[in-house]
């Protein structure tokens, strides 16, 4: 992940359970994993990363 862009402030703001699973997406990239422990569906996840600078780049994939 290009943690560069992270908006580290914004996450910190977050309930822990999706803090945590932000995290683990950065951590690991698993998009499906993360967005079950935030108890979000993929598109609602995938928002919220997007607003929080969470990109992924070609390495990660």
């Amino acid at each position: 992940m290009a943690s560069a862009t992270v908006d580290w402030e914004g996450v910190s703001r977050l309930p822990p359970r999706v803090r945590a699973a932000v995290k683990l997406f950065i951590e690991t990239g698993d998009l499906y994993k993360a967005a079950k422990l935030a108890g979000m569906t993929l598109d609602e996840f995938n928002e919220l990363r997007l607003r929080l600078g969470i990109v992924r780049t070609a390495d990660d994939m």
